[in-house]
């Protein structure tokens, strides 16, 4: 037996329907029924003219298209229940001719796709392994004494982890001051991270305070974020007024007590910073495996997209792009720093919302396999986050069925990310 419908590339399939002379007749008293309701007619109370005046007040033209659409609709809707169709998009109809009955319809709609997932077990991440070194521990408590301006002044010259004060002017091409336009210029830099300019940096090391430099010559990466300057060349003076450097040896009771908001000793304080490194260092190792899990699931996800899917996504990053601030301020200036055309980057879009989306369906077809399911409480919080972020959004509207179900699918498909991990 020949098959109900045709399939076609990106989950779409093709079939027909016919629409008989019977069908329409019938379908068109209904019609006439429900216009008989509303049509006031001279000499006829509503809903009692005769069934060939109210087709001739809503016009015959009106009537059948009408009709046809009616059949059309439940005919198309019996297909799709009969055949146990999913459809994702609303339906692509082709009528060749309406002058003569039967009527031959040519319908092609996207279905929610077939998947094929591959082994995820194998995929699955190994335990994370967690170390905190000494000098990781070091490096916090000296970002911390930065953080709480504790530097003590030094006498020597500045080095790489050091809190420098300096006085810092730049000036143009035409010798015009366009950088430090106040009177007060001062400046507190920690050597290292960079805080300003490479070169001005790499001027101020080995400084002693009260020393000076001039035309310290900095070229301005051509980006968008520095404005004005950006691509062009300017020259700087800097003056050492300190030297300031971070001794975690020194951490007595009174900054512990300080920093942790209750009477501390420095152990206290270390002990703290210590599990704070961990539970940063747990998060990043996390992310990273899921993001890795992620791309070895795309691999082995097979599955033929609908076209609409891909073009709405396509369409969001595209949307999302030309506001951010970067694109709004200079669109010209946007695409020379991203260095290639919108054709070329859409084509990476593309690709990027094909693997997106075969990660979707492959995690939502694992949650499906192990049958993971929320708490009572879990759903509560979902569906409060999800009015919460509708109303911030500006829609005040009751969140629809598909928010709701897409929010629990994520919901879960988290939980079970998160699974992989512990």
């Amino acid at each position: 037996m020949a098959a109900p419908y045709k399939k076609l590339s990106g989950s779409k399939i093709s079939f027909s329907i016919v629409v008989e002379e019977g069908d329409i007749e019938k379908a068109q008293k209904g019609v006439i029924a429900h216009h008989k309701k509303e049509i006031s007619l001279k000499g006829f109370r509503k809903g009692e003219a005769p069934d060939d005046m109210v087709l001739g007040a809503i016009g015959p033209q009106r009537a059948f298209q009408e009709s046809f659409d009616q059949v059309l609709s439940q005919k198309y809707s019996a297909f799709v229940t009969e055949h146990d169709l999913h459809p994702v998009a609303m339906p692509q109809v082709d009528i060749k001719d309406l002058k003569k009955p039967p009527f031959q319809v040519g319908i092609s709609v996207e279905l929610f796709p077939e998947l094929s997932l591959g082994n995820y077990e194998k995929l699955k991440p190994k335990a994370l392994k967690i170390n905190i070194s000494e000098k990781d521990i070091e490096e916090a408590l000296k970002r911390l004494l930065v953080a709480q301006e504790r530097e003590k002044i030094v006498e020597r010259a500045a080095k790489a982890g050091d809190v420098v004060k300096v006085d810092l002017v730049g000036t143009n091409e035409k010798n015009e001051r366009v950088w430090g336009e106040d009177e007060n210029n001062e400046r507190r830099v920690v050597l290292g991270e960079k805080h300003i300019m490479p070169e001005v940096e790499k001027a101020i090391t080995g400084m002693k305070a009260g020393e000076s430099k001039e035309k310290i010559s900095v070229k301005f990466p051509d980006q968008p974020m520095f404005g004005d300057k950006a691509g062009g060349k300017m020259l700087f003076s800097v003056k050492l007024i300190s030297v300031g450097a971070v001794d975690p040896s020194a951490i007595d009771k009174a900054l512990a007590t300080e920093v942790l908001g209750r009477e501390a000793t420095p152990e206290e304080l270390r002990q703290e910073v210590l599990k704070m490194l961990e539970s940063e260092e747990k998060k990043q190792q996390g992310e990273k495996a899921v993001a890795g899990f992620k791309e070895k699931l795309a691999g082995i996800v097979k599955v033929d997209l609908p076209q609409s899917w891909i073009d709405r996504e396509v369409g969001g990053r595209q949307e999302q792009m030309k506001q951010s601030p970067a694109y709004r301020q200079d669109p010209e200036a946007f695409w020379k720093q991203v260095g290639k055309s919108e054709d070329a980057l859409m084509k990476e879009f593309r690709k990027d919302s094909e693997k997106t989306l075969k990660i979707y369906l492959g995690l939502s077809e694992i949650v499906k396999r192990e049958a993971l399911e929320l708490s009572a409480g879990e759903e509560q919080m979902v569906q409060a986050q999800l009015e919460h972020r509708l109303s911030h959004e500006g829609d005040k509207k009751t969140p629809t069925q598909a928010q709701k179900s897409h929010a629990l699918e994520s919901a879960r498909i988290d939980k079970y990310l998160a699974s992989l991990l512990s």
